[in-house]
């Protein structure tokens, strides 16, 4: 009986500990999306270095163009678009939802995007992110990213 106590204490232990994994896996995947759009927010495309893996041959889906190849190529389309702006305000709302098997993850979410362009002209909207991550020499990070705003029915 002793035995048999000590086996189910030990399997409570072991999927606590795996519990305790997930629970710090998907911390670390939130933070790594919210600290991505507060260096977009501040127009600091380059920020995002840490975020973002560096690959050439990732794909990016951002508002516009119609698809950016590898990242240095999206933080290049996103900086041309910066050009016009004062400052922005983008806030991911609390939908978001992480998943994660492994070292890949995904994660859905909506987000607000407040954009102050240069003139005074302010332009409001509401959008969908879904990004792909992958746990690189244990850190996660972005290697896609799709970025869409509803169409009107």
């Amino acid at each position: 009986m002793r035995r048999v106590a000590l086996a189910v204490l030990f399997c409570g232990l072991f999927l606590a500990t795996g519990a305790l994994a997930a629970d710090k896996d998907e911390q670390a995947i939130r933070e790594t999306i919210l600290k991505a759009y507060q260096n977009w927010a501040a127009l600091n495309p380059d920020a995002n270095d840490a975020y973002y893996a560096p690959d050439a041959k990732l794909a990016w889906y951002d508002l516009t163009p119609l698809k950016y190849a590898g990242w240095e190529d999206y933080k290049a389309g996103v900086k041309k678009g910066n050009e016009g702006l004062e400052s922005a305000d983008l806030k991911v709302h609390d939908d978001l939802a992480v998943y994660h098997k492994g070292n890949l993850a995904w994660a859905t979410y909506t987000w607000t995007a407040e954009l102050h362009l240069k003139g005074g002209k302010v332009e409001r909207a509401e959008a969908r992110g879904t990004d792909v991550l992958e746990k690189r020499q244990g850190k996660w990070v972005i290697v896609h990213e799709h970025a869409s705003f509803p169409t009107p029915m």
